[in-house]
């Protein structure tokens, strides 16, 4: 008869009414009152159905996070690995502030080609030249060794110009003996420039970092 009325009592009570169940197994068996006691179906159901949706939200949060961790990545990656668009320029027709400002500062002469030969090549190991901002060459070559060559630019016609005039740049790195070189063009930031004479020497130039 207790247990018929404390199962009613706990179908229609809306929390665990059966104090008098707790009573009367208190002084039936004390260690009974230690013992874990699994809820019955109706209180224990709402309960797990929220637990299944908390796990279902932490599940989608932590894969959330993770996705945004990813992304993040991904971005720090392509941004690192971001390289700078080689300079491509033809220079020798261009005014001469914008031929002055793209060969200013120091460059590493990588090799000659060309001369009397045509098609030989002459590696420059440690070999610079070098365009100041008041208008001086310093060149530590094969060629032209000097340390404070007045540059002076001439308008003129270039010998493989078909034609065009160019700026010439012109220097006296010995007594009573005039160069002229033509600063032709920066290809993939290799500067080129080559001897204004009939049997040129092309010369090949990185910049110097």
């Amino acid at each position: 008869m207790l247990n018929q009325l404390c199962t009613w009592m706990a179908k229609s009570a809306p929390y665990p009414p059966c104090t008098v169940t707790v009573f009367w197994l208190k002084y039936q068996d004390s260690a009974r009152m230690l013992r874990r006691v699994t809820q019955p179906p109706h209180i224990a159901g709402p309960l797990g159905i929220i637990d299944s949706h908390l796990d279902i939200l932490r599940f989608v949060m932590r894969k959330y996070h993770f996705l945004l961790a990813i992304l993040f990545a991904s971005m720090l990656s392509i941004s690192g690995c971001k390289k700078e668009t080689p300079i491509n320029i033809i220079l020798y027709d261009k005014p001469l502030t914008t031929i002055k400002s793209y060969i200013h500062g120091k460059w590493n002469l990588i090799y000659g080609k060309g001369g009397i030969c045509g098609t030989c090549v002459f590696p420059c190991d440690n070999c610079t030249v070098e365009f100041t901002t008041d208008d001086r060459f310093i060149s530590k070559s094969f060629v032209v060794t000097t340390d404070t060559t007045k540059i002076t630019w001439i308008k003129d016609v270039g010998m493989y110009l078909q034609g065009d005039s160019t700026y010439l740049m012109t220097f006296y790195a010995y007594p009573y003996f005039r160069d002229a070189y033509v600063i032709d063009k920066i290809y993939f930031d290799t500067l080129i420039y080559y001897d204004n004479a009939s049997d040129p020497m092309f010369y090949y130039c990185v910049k110097s970092k």
